[in-house]
């Protein structure tokens, strides 16, 4: 088991998010400070990442800026993807030479946080094989295949994390209109409310608190 501080910062520009990110993510390789899981929504912003393919972004410049959408490119893996309001954004800042070398099985340990946590809503949540990501069953008069409640996306600086996953709470169909969710023509997204949770956000965090703690080996500082 392992200490980790937990930084609950509310409402915070992305930007300014991944900033204190890098820097923590220093401090945590050198020693200076303990590993950290960042909690936080941020304003509407669209992101892509080092694999991003364009073709996945369905609306102009001047629409998305129309709808006071920025786009900002960051170093993530995975392709494009909104923020807004209504998600939970998690950004576990931590040593993986504590724990584990392997992207693979940390990128699998975050699905399992998530999948646990909705378990306790009563939201049937599962991975689909060769897809980064949680996945729940579409709604009935949806015509997507697959239906995304999760999205995924780190990167590691000498094997410490950051960047993170974004869980819907509520519905956020007015971003994801403007583009494929991580590029899947297939797949929409649906939120924990549009599969009937009654969610309260203190009550969440602290239960993903919870279950992060139990998968990852860590006890909060």
């Amino acid at each position: 088991m392992h200490p980790i501080s937990i930084q609950n910062l509310g409402i915070i520009d992305y930007r300014e998010a991944l900033k204190l990110q890098e820097e923590k993510c220093k401090h945590v390789i050198s020693g200076d400070c303990p590993q950290t899981l960042i909690l936080c929504e941020h304003p509407p912003v669209i992101t892509h990442g080092k694999g991003a393919d364009h073709t996945s972004l369905l609306s102009d410049s001047k629409v998305l800026k129309d709808n006071g959408l920025e786009v900002v490119k960051v170093g993530r893996g995975g392709d494009f993807t909104y923020h807004g309001p209504g998600q939970l954004i998690a950004y576990p800042i931590i040593d993986l030479r504590t724990k584990k070398r392997d992207v693979g099985w940390y990128m699998r340990g975050l699905e399992e946080c998530v999948i646990r946590l909705l378990e306790v809503y009563g939201i049937p949540a599962f991975r689909i094989s060769g897809r980064t990501g949680v996945f729940v069953d579409p709604k009935p008069d949806s015509s997507a295949e697959f239906a995304k409640i999760c999205s995924l996306g780190v990167r590691l600086s000498r094997w410490c994390s950051y960047h993170g996953l974004a869980l819907y709470l509520t519905d956020q169909s007015a971003g994801f209109q403007h583009l494929y969710p991580c590029g899947y023509t297939d797949t929409t997204t649906v939120s924990m409310e549009q599969h009937g949770a009654s969610v309260a956000r203190e009550r969440l965090e602290m239960e993903f608190v919870k279950i992060f703690c139990e998968v990852f080996g860590f006890f909060v500082a």
